[in-house]
């Protein structure tokens, strides 16, 4: 089985270091794997021998043709000229990919699959490539939403600590008018008990009523 895997392994001298060629043969190794049978008469029999296994299948594909398979591509080469961007166009791309600095343009790191971070400028400037293929586009991309995010959180917090504080505010000015409303009638209930009572009338007597019972 170890045999198998190391024969898929090649070294390529274009590889920039993104692992996705090693992860695909991985897979295509467990898959090699999951088909196998236990039975001697399957191509893909665990017991044979890797050469075996191989006769097996091409005797069972052996109706195949080759021609079905092949693709003829015309070579346009020629008519992919590309243009040299001046200064100020480079410039213009620079800026779009969120390359600001003089050293966020010389990183270099080959991720996009070119040499230099000019190179995929001159690239994205032709048409062959664009600024989503920069994975420190995409960084500086996730960390600007990241603080935009963090900004629309801290500003949402605070309106509603606002709001918090605006219905605080009015239920002590309600507080307060209640505590006057209450003050005021307890003020009113203590001055009528306080007030003194008044004598009660004389009935008064006509002066004609008193010269008439003299008589």
């Amino acid at each position: 089985m170890a045999n198998e895997f190391e024969a898929l392994v090649f070294t390529n001298d274009n590889c920039v270091g993104c692992n996705k060629c090693i992860s695909a043969f991985y897979n295509i190794h467990e898959i090699q794997e999951r088909v196998k049978k236990d039975t001697k008469k399957s191509p893909w029999s665990r017991p044979l021998t890797p050469e075996k296994r191989l006769a097996a299948l091409n005797k069972q594909f052996k109706d195949l043709r080759l021609e079905d398979y092949l693709r003829k591509y015309t070579d346009r080469s020629r008519q992919c000229a590309h243009k040299i961007p001046t200064e100020a166009q480079l410039n213009a791309v620079f800026n779009d990919m969120n390359k600001t600095t003089a050293e966020s343009r010389r990183i270099n790191c080959s991720c996009c699959g070119y040499a230099t971070c000019k190179d995929m400028a001159t690239a994205i400037f032709n048409g062959f490539n664009h600024s989503s293929n920069c994975v420190h586009y995409l960084k500086d991309l996730v960390e600007t939403e990241k603080k935009e995010a963090q900004l629309m959180v801290e500003h949402e917090r605070a309106e509603l600590d606002r709001q918090k504080q605006s219905i605080l505010d009015a239920i002590a000015t309600i507080n307060e008018h209640f505590i006057s409303v209450n003050a005021t009638m307890h003020e009113i209930s203590t001055g009528k008990q306080a007030m003194p009572r008044k004598a009660p009338r004389s009935p008064m007597i006509c002066p004609m009523s008193m010269s008439s019972a003299t008589r």
